[in-house]
């Protein structure tokens, strides 16, 4: 796999932010909502979507499930935020 077949570790990072932080306010959720919820701690939940933090696939799962969406809504979210970001650093 050559260099630029890789995804940028950063844009990822970024990505899940993104897409989980507007994932649980477009459910209404607050940080301890979600908390409860998941069982997941409001501070790390926080680092989580600042990107301060990296996250698993079994947590953005969870999250997902606990906003009452398709975990597969939010990969794709993720998938298309990295897709523009590349797109950004060519043009």
């Amino acid at each position: 796999m050559m260099r630029s077949d890789l995804v940028c570790a950063d844009h990822v990072t970024s990505a899940v932010a993104v897409a989980l932080r507007q994932t649980r306010r477009r459910a209404g959720l607050t940080l301890e909502e979600l908390s409860r919820r998941t069982g997941i701690q409001p501070p790390i939940l926080s680092r989580i979507e600042s990107g301060r933090s990296e996250t698993s696939i079994r947590i953005a799962i969870g999250f997902a499930r606990a906003v009452g969406i398709d975990p597969r809504d939010v990969l794709l979210a993720v998938a298309d935020f990295v897709e523009a970001q590349e797109r950004a650093e060519v043009a």
